[in-house]
């Protein structure tokens, strides 16, 4: 997934950006009677990549992942830095303030972990991080003048008019207001059943006419599924955070981190009402809950030898 992403959407990515045109979500769009939705969300005026994903935050999301896997899977060789060089600027084109906050917040955990425990690294990878540091400023530099604070600057400056957030902002402050206090116990406990957040959402008008989305993962599994699902949620992503700082296998911890990254740009869209999203964070899951196992069962089976000897 890794390779395909990095390589292939990569290229094609910074070729879209170039010809500002998505043959593949124009056809999917046109297909479906959407072609209206595919000239707001593709707007020449601000473009943003999406690739083989049709949706930029989507791919925006599947790009973040890449990066950190590309952390605990692939060596720092010339092809792997130029891959990761490829993803960040694809991140960077999908102008996805979902993904750029979520992959911030958990490098800078992650990264603040790994500073934490320097005292335990070789000479080399000392150098490496001083070589870094020195190099900062330049890459400040470098990235003022090609414009890319000027983007970041004014996809998080228009928060306030930007309809989108205004959006999700209104549909958390409706479910807070509205929908939570009108509820009965038994509903909040176990739901209203598949597609009832959806439903709801086309019965009002927060700041979009015909949106059926609560653009947040977590209200919608609330909502269909009840707050007992929705705990059972957050403990996975509580046990998959812990499992960043629990094992000393980067590979492990590049997948435990790439699901907590999955888990915080929930707050921002619905990832599982998309089949690559939601296929990747179950699979992400599925390999948490077996090393998080492995790790008790070898926990549990040293504690007993050790009682033994």
């Amino acid at each position: 997934m890794t390779i395909f992403i990095a390589g292939v959407c990569g290229l094609y990515g910074i070729y879209e950006a170039i010809i500002k045109f998505n043959r593949i979500a124009y056809n999917y769009c046109v297909s479906n009677g959407l072609a209206n939705r595919y000239y707001w969300q593709f707007s020449p005026s601000n473009y943003r990549i999406a690739t083989f994903y049709i949706h930029p935050i989507i791919y925006s999301v599947l790009v973040a992942v890449s990066i950190i896997l590309m952390f605990g899977f692939f060596q720092h060789t010339k092809t792997n830095m130029f891959l990761m060089v490829l993803l960040m600027i694809n991140l960077l084109l999908t102008k996805s303030r979902s993904a750029w906050i979520a992959l911030a917040i958990v490098l800078l955990f992650w990264g603040g972990w790994y500073l934490f425990k320097i005292r335990q690294v070789n000479s080399k990878t000392l150098f490496v991080i001083l070589i870094c540091l020195l190099s900062l400023p330049f890459i400040v530099l470098v990235l003022s003048k090609t414009g890319v604070f000027d983007t970041i600057f004014l996809r998080f400056n228009n928060l306030s008019s930007d309809s989108s957030a205004l959006q999700r902002t209104g549909t958390i402050t409706y479910f807070l207001h509205q929908v939570i206090p009108s509820t009965s116990f038994g509903s909040l406990l176990i739901g209203h059943g598949l597609d009832a957040a959806s439903v709801l959402m086309d019965s009002v008008s927060i700041t979009m006419s015909d949106f059926s989305e609560t653009d947040n993962q977590f209200l919608t599994t609330f909502y269909d599924q009840g707050i007992i699902v929705l705990l059972v949620v957050c403990l996975m992503i509580l046990i998959s955070f812990l499992m960043i700082f629990r094992t000393k296998d980067v590979q492990v911890q590049s997948i435990a981190a790439a699901f907590v990254t999955m888990s915080i740009s929930m707050f921002f869209f619905e990832l599982f009402r998309f089949f690559p999203t939601a296929f990747i964070y179950f699979i992400f899951l599925g390999f948490i809950c077996e090393a998080w196992t492995s790790q008790h069962i070898l926990t549990r089976e040293r504690t007993q030898n050790e009682q033994i000897s």
